[in-house]
């Protein structure tokens, strides 16, 4: 399976999680990740949106992204 990565020229200005409950979240700083179904080509696109995150932050994201995928054991 192929993978494109891509990030929005536009700036994030807010993230609202909204629960099964009915009670929200505003969230102060943060990644929004969105993910296309498989198209057609057997790619998945994926789009990175940064709210409030500084470059060296982003290091921090991804440290914990594969971090997560240890515990998951998909990553040794």
């Amino acid at each position: 399976m192929n993978t494109a990565v891509n990030t929005l020229d536009k700036k994030l200005k807010k993230i609202i999680a909204v629960y099964d409950d009915g009670s929200t979240e505003q969230i102060e700083k943060g990644v929004l990740t969105k993910m296309s179904e498989v198209l057609n080509d057997n790619t998945i696109n994926f789009t990175f949106e940064f709210l409030n995150t500084k470059n060296g932050e982003i290091i921090d994201f991804v440290d914990a992204v594969v971090r997560l995928g240890v515990q998951f054991g998909i990553i040794e």
